[in-house]
Order: structure tokens, then C-alpha cells, then sequence
């Protein structure tokens, strides 16, 4: 596709000369910049972004999961009697698509300057450098558009004919422009609430909050919406239909196709036009002048002496919190620095929280697909949560957000550095990994286990309390003992990401899982006998302190 796409742009090479562009020196970028892209990880990707294996093709992973949700959101389009509903469903659902696909994915280009010092130097006009990037993003935001489009186009075409097309391609097109303005508005407001040194972070955030999204919006949606049941809905009934953008988008469908010229579509169809031109407008002539100025501070990593001071308290206040952590829970001095080593490391890798960070929102959503699954209205489903002992699901659920932090420990793109651990003078490396574990249960396991628990008590009150505290025993107890006898033992971070999914690592992964079945189903088959559950949760945690024992005392020959 990426060919075909340049040789369309390379068709209007008249206009570029008028403009003053080399249209030598365009093509040999854009051929450079398109193909970058095809070898840059997808934010629907998470395992290419830590991988130092060479990529391919990877702009095909976007194009083939908006095709996928382009088909998904037909639906609404067959479903809805009025189609104003229809429509405002599918564009809502495309422009937040785009938008957020823009910030977490395409930042990555767009913000990095490190072409400005291959290209800048070189004989290159601004205007040939102004429009390569203009026609890089246009490139860009093509192979997602149509891969969306494609499926409705083709609905509409056969439904509605030639005129339907027409008219849909104009929704796009104003569509896209707002969608620019609105992606243009979010890059300066974080911004203006961050220094540039902390726009990739939060823009890193950002892309774990998409990648739950979607993750969520994938397993929830049908669960917990039966669009049969607003069929009938009107959204030109609606009181908030104006400041609603998707809705002006389907005014113009609803004017033109099905002849409405009610006020309320009037007005919509006149916010549908005009509303993007003056997007336009403030794109050319204000937000990009001042985009370019934030760009520049972030290339001369801006910042002032306000954001350093905050930024050292913050730092400072983090680590006494940390010292104090540490110096309650760790046995010696090997222990604690290897805690505040871990605690530190996993706060500043952001390949670590890529890999980590999306499953506490995963499970939250995992576990309300399942608790909600049955017969009934959604209503009389959660109105049946109580009685039911899905909170078993949600303990045990939970075991991922201890496995999946204490794996991903083990690696990193800079592992070459672990060198230093096997030049100390430690006798048992053991501490360094029972350290780490520590601090990864202390800030990872046991505030999202806190929260599980608080969700716990408010839905079924005091009657889980055994039953989490049996179930933290049980948690900690199994991946105690999966480390200890079933995970090859390495040195943390001293690993590269692309060995993560082989060999021992897959089978105790399996291992692991099926376990935490069986204790969950045993846990199951007691869950109304206090007594018992409480006594059992002290023999595991007892068990549990042996078995990290054991884990201490790891020596040199032990590790993989």
C-alpha cells in the first residue's frame, strides 16, 4: 500500500514544483519516512516496542485492526432504525479511534527531531522539508481512514448507491479535520501542564490507557450493551445532540439523504461545515506556530528552574518513602539495595511499564466479563452479583497482577549492565532476587490487591474478608514457589525482551495458571467455612515463609 500511496503523491509532481519543492529530494524522503514506519512497533504491538528484533510490515498491524473495527461498527449503521443514531455511533467510535491512535502511535514520529539533524544540514529547502511532512501524515492518516471506511463505504454503497457514497466521503473528510484540530489541542495542553522532558512519559501513559481501551472495549462492550434494545433510539431527541461533534457529522446524513429539514438538523448540518473550516483556520494559523515552538523546546529539553525544584522534591519525597519501606521489609543491606535498585529501575523503564501497566486495567475487565455473564437484562445481572461468589474470580484473577510484574523483572534492553551483580563480593545472589520480589509485591501487588479488596467489601461486604486474606496466602504462596522451583533464576533486568515468551518461561507461565485454577477451585469447594479458611490461610502463609526462605538462599550456581 505504501507504494501505491507514493506513486499517488508522486502524480501531482507539477504542483509540488510550483510550491518550490525538489521533487527528487521529496520522493527520496517520503520512500525513507514510509518505510521507517513499516519497521516502527504499532501501538497494537507492545511486544515489537521492547524487541530489538528487526520489524516489518508493521503499519499492516494498524490497517488490519481498523479494518476489523471498521467491520465491527457496521452494526450500528444496520441496527439502528434512525440512521442520525446509527451514524453518530460510527463516527464517534472512528474519530475517538483515530484521535487516540494519533497521540499514542504517530507521536513517536512526529515529536521526534532526530531527522531535523540527518535533513537539516543537508541542501534541503524549508519548503521541500514543510511539505514532506505535511505528505508524510497525510500518508499516514490515509492507510487508517480507508482501512476504517473501507467496510462502510461498501455497506453504504450497496445500500444507498453513488449519492450515500458522496455524501459519507464528505462526513470523513470534515470528520478528519476536527479530529486534526482536536489531536493538535491535547499535544499543547500536556504541554502546558508538563515540561517537554515529561511529554514522552505522559504520552507513554497514554498508550497503556489505549491499549485498555481497546482491550476493555473488545470483551465489554457486547457484554454489557445489547444495541437491540435501542434500536429505536433518536439522538436528534437528545438535548446534548449539539455539542456532540459525531452527531453534527450524521445531521448531514440525515439532510441530504433522508431529507430532514428540521431546526435541530439545520443547525447540525451548519455545525458540521462550518465548525471544520474554522478548525482549519486555527490549525494554519495558530496551533502550528505555536506546536513548532513547544517542538523546539523539546529539542533543546526546555524546562524550567520551577519544574527542576518540583522535580526534586517529588524525587525526594519518593525515596524516603522508599528508604522507610525498605529498611521495615528487607533482612540486610544486600536485600535493601536491591529493593530501592528495583523500586527506582521499574519507575523510570518504560519498555517495564509497557509490558506491565496494561494488566491492571486487563483484569478489572476480565473479571467483569465473566462475573456479568448469564441470562438477563445487564440490570438484573449485577443485581445478582451479591449472592454469587464471583469474588472468588476476582482474587484469584489477581494472581496476574503478581506474575506478570515479578516476570518482566527479569528483562530489559539494557541487560549487558548486570555485569556489576556478578563482580560483587555477595555469597548468595538470593537477596538481590528476594529484594526485587519485594519490591515489586510492596508497589505493584499489594495496593492493587488492596483496591480488589475495597471493591470486594462494597459489593459483597465482610462476609470475603477470610476469603481474600486465604486468597493473598494462596497468591503469594504459588508464585513463591514457581520462582523458587520453576522459574530459571536470573539476575533482575539481566535478560533481553525478546527471550521472555520461550522455553521454561511459556511452560511455567502454563504451569502457574493452571495452578492458581486448582487453588481457586478448592478454595471454592470451603468458601462458606470460616473457620477452615482462616486456618488454612495461616498454614499457607507459614508454608509461604519457608518457601521464600528457600528463595533467599538462591546461590551463584542456581542462576541461569
Amino acid at each position: 500500500m505504501n507504494n501505491l500511496l507514493l506513486k499517488l503523491v508522486f502524480l501531482f509532481n507539477f504542483l509540488w514544483e510550483q510550491l518550490g519543492v525538489d521533487t527528487v529530494q521529496l520522493k527520496a524522503i517520503l520512500s525513507a519516512k514510509v518505510k521507517m514506519d513499516s519497521r516502527r512497533a504499532s501501538v497494537f504491538n507492545t511486544q515489537g516496542r521492547t524487541s530489538k528484533k528487526a520489524l516489518k510490515n508493521q503499519d499492516w498491524v494498524s490497517i488490519l485492526v481498523f479494518f476489523v473495527i471498521g467491520l465491527f461498527f457496521i452494526g450500528p449503521l444496520a441496527i439502528f432504525e434512525e440512521q442520525a443514531t446509527g451514524f453518530t455511533l460510527y463516527f464517534a467510535g472512528w474519530m475517538v479511534m483515530l484521535a487516540m491512535t494519533l497521540i499514542t502511535d504517530f507521536t513517536e514520529v512526529l515529536i521526534d527531531v532526530r531527522d531535523n539533524f540527518i535533513l537539516l544540514p543537508k541542501p534541503i529547502n524549508d519548503r521541500t522539508l514543510t511539505v514532506s511532512r505535511l505528505l508524510h501524515i497525510a500518508i499516514y492518516l490515509s492507510k487508517l481512514v480507508l482501512a476504517f471506511i473501507l467496510p462502510g463505504l461498501v455497506y453504504i454503497g450497496v445500500k444507498y448507491g453513488f449519492l450515500g457514497m458522496l455524501v459519507f466521503g464528505l462526513q470523513i473528510v470534515l470528520g478528519l479535520v476536527f479530529v486534526i484540530f482536536i489531536v493538535n489541542l491535547i499535544y499543547l495542553l500536556i504541554l502546558q501542564i508538563s515540561t517537554p522532558q515529561k511529554f514522552k512519559e505522559i504520552l507513554n501513559y497514554l498508550q497503556i490507557g489505549f491499549t485498555v481501551t481497546i482491550f476493555s472495549a473488545y470483551y465489554l462492550l457486547p457484554r454489557l450493551v445489547d444495541l437491540e434494545d435501542y434500536e429505536n433510539a433518536d439522538i436528534l431527541l437528545s438535548p446534548f445532540v449539539l455539542l456532540s461533534p459525531p452527531s453534527w457529522l450524521a445531521g448531514l446524513w440525515a439532510f441530504f439523504i433522508e431529507g430532514n429539514h428540521s431546526l435541530v438538523v439545520l443547525l447540525l448540518s451548519a455545525l458540521a461545515i462550518v465548525t471544520p473550516f474554522i478548525c482549519g483556520w486555527l490549525i494554519l494559523t495558530v496551533l502550528t506556530k505555536t506546536f513548532n515552538q513547544k517542538l523546539i523546546a523539546i529539542t533543546q529539553g526546555g524546562g524550567d528552574a520551577k519544574d527542576t525544584e518540583e522535580k526534586k522534591a517529588e524525587v525526594i519525597t519518593q525515596s524516603t518513602r522508599m528508604e522507610r519501606l525498605a529498611s521495615w521489609i528487607c533482612n540486610n543491606d544486600a536485600e535493601k539495595a536491591a529493593f530501592k535498585w528495583s523500586w527506582r529501575l521499574t519507575a523510570r523503564n518504560r519498555d517495564y511499564k509497557s509490558r506491565v501497566y496494561p494488566g491492571f486495567g486487563m483484569v478489572p475487565a476480565i473479571f467483569v466479563y465473566f462475573a456479568l455473564n448469564g441470562d438477563g437484562s445487564l440490570q438484573e445481572r449485577w443485581a445478582a452479583l451479591p449472592e454469587s461468589n464471583s469474588y472468588l474470580l476476582l482474587i484469584y484473577f489477581c494472581f496476574l497482577l503478581l506474575t506478570t510484574p515479578l516476570i518482566s523483572s527479569q528483562y530489559s534492553n539494557k541487560q549487558i549492565a548486570s555485569w556489576i551483580f556478578h563482580a560483587s563480593p555477595l555469597k548468595e545472589p538470593g537477596w538481590i532476587l528476594s529484594g526485587t520480589a519485594k519490591a515489586i509485591v510492596t508497589k505493584y501487588f499489594l495496593p492493587a490487591y488492596a483496591i480488589m479488596f475495597v471493591i470486594g467489601l462494597l459489593i459483597w461486604g465482610p462476609m470475603v474478608i477470610d476469603d481474600f486474606m486465604l486468597g493473598f496466602a494462596n497468591i503469594m504462596l504459588l508464585e513463591t514457589i514457581i520462582l523458587t522451583f520453576f522459574q530459571p533464576k536470573k539476575i533482575p533486568f539481566s535478560d533481553n525482551w525478546d527471550n521472555m515468551n520461550k522455553g521454561s518461561n511459556f511452560t511455567a507461565g502454563i504451569l502457574s495458571l493452571f495452578l492458581a485454577g486448582v487453588l481457586g477451585g478448592l478454595h471454592y469447594l470451603i468458601v462458606d467455612q470460616t473457620v477452615l479458611v482462616m486456618g488454612i490461610a495461616l498454614v499457607m502463609i507459614v508454608a509461604w515463609y519457608f518457601v521464600f526462605r528457600r528463595y533467599q538462599l538462591t546461590g551463584w550456581k542456581s542462576l541461569v
